[in-house]
């Protein structure tokens, strides 16, 4: 599905091979809180992060004997392409959900603020801003 969803986007060419001019001027065109995060190195950091943490999972060592060399390159560069796309999904997940929850912390920030503005007016004006705005609404 994702494959199907990152060829449709043009980040990757038929053969399943990155499309790095497309991805990097796609991820530029996102807010700034996103794009950010979404750095080469830190995803880079990120998949070195990830492999390195396969590479110590017990069913490595128990099945590392059983192929060669140069299988075990292929595997480590298949390794690396599946652990930078996770990395990339998670931190493109994470960023826009803190992207979303400050927005809704700003709308909701926004309102009370004026909400507390309204109730500061009725304030200065005492009950009689309120019981105008009521006795308005009836006449």
């Amino acid at each position: 599905m994702d494959m199907c969803v990152m060829s449709q986007l043009g980040w990757v060419d038929e053969n399943g091979r990155p499309n790095n001019e497309t991805m990097t001027a796609d991820i530029m065109s996102l807010p700034e809180e996103v794009s950010a995060q979404l750095s080469e190195e830190a995803i880079g950091d990120c998949t070195m992060d990830m492999m390195a943490q396969w590479a110590e999972h017990p069913a490595h060592a128990k099945c590392a004997g059983k192929y060669s060399e140069e299988d075990m390159l292929m595997l480590e560069e298949v390794g690396m392409m599946v652990a930078s796309y996770k990395c990339f999904q998670d931190m493109f997940q994470q960023s826009c959900k803190s992207l979303v929850v400050n927005q809704i912390y700003q709308m909701y920030s926004a309102k009370d603020s004026s909400l507390a503005e309204r109730k500061g007016a009725d304030r200065q004006l005492g009950s009689y801003a309120s019981c105008y705005t009521t006795c308005a609404a009836a006449n």
